[in-house]
């Protein structure tokens, strides 16, 4: 099982979206501004469907949170 989550980090070229996907529940980041849940994928799994979704993602992000101004999406995975 894996925990994840949305945290936004700040660049002076633009806002990242950050998709964290952690083992525990406990080392996901005190700034998330959305979580996700539990899941029952692998790593490989995941980043897989984030590199095969990663436009439609980040247009997702951009409009659901349209005050972060995002420009960028990523994935921190463990």
């Amino acid at each position: 099982m894996v925990y994840t989550g949305l945290y936004i980090k700040r660049g002076k070229r633009g806002n990242t979206a950050v998709i964290q996907i952690k083992e525990d529940k406990d080392c996901l980041s005190c700034e998330l501004v959305e979580y996700y849940g539990e899941r029952s994928d692998d790593k490989a799994a995941i980043k897989k469907r984030f590199n095969e979704n990663k436009k439609s993602l980040l247009e997702e992000l951009k409009i659901n949170w349209p005050k972060y101004n995002i420009k960028y999406v990523s994935i921190d995975c463990w």
